[in-house]
């Protein structure tokens, strides 16, 4: 995977996480967004796409953290196995 790549995959997972925001976020919010007129509905679909895209770049900073911790965990734990036991035991850990 080249670097052209990397940045077509995040940008477009990036819209696609705004857009999806929008589309869950205006009729959550419709009350706020219908009562001032076009211009306060405008700015509010606005404001969705912005926290839709935030919160889009927020799980992708996770994922990404998580293949270089993944990468770095194989090769301190002696097998794929006990790396694999450790994150289910985080996993649960975190639930309970």
């Amino acid at each position: 995977m080249n670097t052209r790549k990397v940045v077509f995959l995040f940008f477009t997972t990036m819209l696609v996480g705004a857009v999806g925001g929008t589309i869950v976020g205006v009729p959550l919010r419709w009350d706020a967004f219908q009562g001032e007129g076009f211009w306060n509905f405008f700015w509010g679909t606005i404001w969705m796409l912005g926290i839709g895209a935030a919160i889009s770049i927020v799980a992708q900073m996770g994922y990404f953290a998580y293949l270089i911790l993944h990468r770095f965990a194989l090769s301190l734990f002696k097998t794929a196995k006990l790396w694999n036991l450790v994150q289910v035991l985080l996993i649960a850990f975190v639930f309970f």
